[in-house]
């Protein structure tokens, strides 16, 4: 389990540079809902959040997801939540 975690936290802080954003939160989400959820958290939870933001980006709009506590006042899930943002470079 522990190399899947390294792998996601690698993976995470890589996207995030590339994105302008921090993943550090959904890394310690990830660390946190493993440890109560098992590996269920990354073969069964996480290919269905994927799912649906595939579904929200052939409708058009989107939703938040059951599994996942969402932003106030909004429906973005709060995991992840960095990479939903408008990248600004210099």
């Amino acid at each position: 389990m522990k190399r899947l975690m390294s792998l996601w936290s690698r993976l995470a802080e890589e996207s995030a540079s590339l994105c302008c954003t921090s993943a550090h939160q959904d890394i310690n989400t990830v660390l946190m809902r493993i440890e109560h959820e098992g590996l269920s958290f990354l073969t069964i939870t996480l290919p269905d959040l994927g799912k649906s933001f595939q579904r929200w980006l052939d409708q058009g709009k989107v939703a938040n997801h059951s599994a996942f506590c969402k932003e106030r006042g909004g429906n973005l899930p709060r995991f992840l939540g960095g990479f939903f943002q408008p990248c600004v470079r210099p």
